[in-house]
């Protein structure tokens, strides 16, 4: 077995692999292009071995054909490596398979030649899909996508779902569906599940609910900071050919400024002036259109940091909505 990638999911997963399968330190290798000293210190402390390669379009063959045999298993835990090229890998090489997203090549998110449409998470699931026609049925298992959250998370939820029956002695019979889950959920009188993220932060002040124009998350600087230029996509079962009454949008860029409490960022957006010119607030803009007939239709959010101002065209050349 590899493990591709060692931050804080492959860090996360080694312990679960040994607890959980009955193998054996010598069976498992973790490849990946760096590793600090606590890295190391964990993975020692379970027997495992480093080794160190970073994975490029060019060369990324040679390391995985040194370290994967038939019938052996990848886990690929990795940013900035292309899923499908791990996949077509271990297609041809009885290799199982399994990442946590579908990542292309480093650069592939920002690459000015691509159309951003294709450059969606949406158009890079889909081109791990049409591998399916591309390899025979019988040949090795490829689990794409079963990220940390969603994904990882939703086993978690269900074994908790599973400890709290016990623990509270409620009579239950296994879920089999995702309504016997939900039932399962009410049943216990579960009302939230919150699920944070990894937090390297530590804050120097507490945010409290009633300071306004502040955004306090938990997720991990670096990750929230790789996630926000990746562009969104949104899509609508509607089968009529008009627009769907509710739009949201939500443009955003990542500040990581040293200093700030919790990763908090001052979002700053607003319609534009009467001359055109886009405006600055400190805070988030939460704008009630209203149509002609003087009902409200929708409500749009833009969003954006404090060192920048989002350029809108003129409230006039929106259109209303349809009716709904």
């Amino acid at each position: 077995m590899v493990i591709l990638g060692f931050g804080a999911i492959g860090s996360g997963v080694l312990p679960l692999l040994f607890r959980h399968i009955d193998m054996k330190p010598g069976q498992l290798i973790v490849l990946s292009d760096q590793y600090n000293q606590k890295q190391r210190d964990h993975a020692a402390a379970y027997g495992v071995e480093l080794h160190t390669a970073k994975l490029t379009k060019n060369d990324y063959k040679p390391y995985l054909e040194k370290y994967l045999s038939s019938g052996d298993f990848l886990i690929n835990l990795s940013v900035d490596v292309s899923s499908c090229a791990l996949i077509e890998f271990c297609q041809h090489n009885n290799v199982l398979y399994m990442d946590t997203c579908n990542e292309p090549w480093a650069g592939g998110y920002s690459d000015p030649n691509v159309s951003a449409a294709e450059r969606t998470n949406y158009a890079f699931r889909e081109e791990a899909l049409e591998f399916r026609k591309a390899f025979k049925k019988d040949g090795p298992t490829a689990l794409i996508t079963h990220g940390a959250n969603p994904g990882l998370v939703s086993h978690f939820v269900k074994a908790a779902l599973l400890n709290i029956a016990k623990d509270t002695n409620t009579a239950i019979s296994y879920p089999k569906s995702q309504a016997e889950w939900a039932n399962l959920a009410e049943q216990l009188g579960i009302k939230t599940i919150h699920i944070a993220e990894r937090d390297t932060q530590a804050s120097a002040s507490v945010v409290k609910h009633d300071q306004v124009h502040t955004h306090a998350h938990t997720l991990d600087l670096t990750r929230f900071g790789m996630s926000n230029p990746t562009l969104a996509d949104g899509r609508t079962n509607s089968p009529t050919h008009r627009m769907p009454c509710l739009i949201f949008f939500s443009l955003c860029r990542s500040s990581s400024t040293p200093g700030r409490s919790r990763a908090t960022s001052r979002r700053a957006s607003s319609p534009p002036s009467s001359d055109g010119e886009p405006t600055r607030s400190t805070g988030p803009t939460m704008e009630r259109r209203t149509t002609a007939d003087g009902q409200k239709r929708h409500d749009t959010q833009t969003t954006a940091t404090h060192t920048h101002a989002a350029s809108f065209p003129a409230p006039s050349s929106h259109p209303p909505p349809p009716p709904c």
